[in-house]
């Protein structure tokens, strides 16, 4: 009787091992412990977004993403990164370019399907920028 238990025991326990080896734990973000530091500059980017927004909007038929920039916007600078939190490694930047018409158009069809965050960091006026959105594609 106590051998078949203990055989078990150890059969579970090497089961879970090997189970704990196959789990991807790679952290959805490298830097994480700089970016808590930097926190308070953050904080202060989200805050100044208040004033100007930026139109996120998802057109499913064309498969693109638009962006629409106010008008005190045109000459912003900085990075969209579109942020899939299901896999880092499917992560990618475009830079802020609003064109005549302030519309930014950034094509979706070879992305995965599923959830997005789309992370906007700009510089206008002066003063530094970030929002947040979520799409799903």
């Amino acid at each position: 009787g106590i051998a078949i238990f203990y055989s078990c025991f150890v059969a579970v326990l090497i089961f879970a091992l090997i189970k704990s080896f196959s789990v991807d734990n790679a952290l959805v973000q490298d830097d994480y412990y700089s970016l808590d530091l930097a926190y308070q500059s953050h904080y202060t980017k989200r805050a100044n977004a208040l004033t100007y927004s930026i139109e996120v909007k998802r057109d499913i038929d064309a498969e693109e993403v638009r962006f629409k920039y106010p008008e005190p916007l045109r000459a912003a600078e900085g990075t969209i990164l579109f942020f899939r939190p299901a896999d880092k490694r499917k992560d990618f930047k475009v830079a802020v370019k609003p064109g005549q018409d302030l519309l930014q158009i950034v094509p979706t069809e070879a992305l995965d399907r599923g959830l997005w965050k789309i992370k906007i960091d700009w510089k206008a006026n002066d003063a530094a920028y970030y929002t947040e959105e979520v799409v799903i594609l």
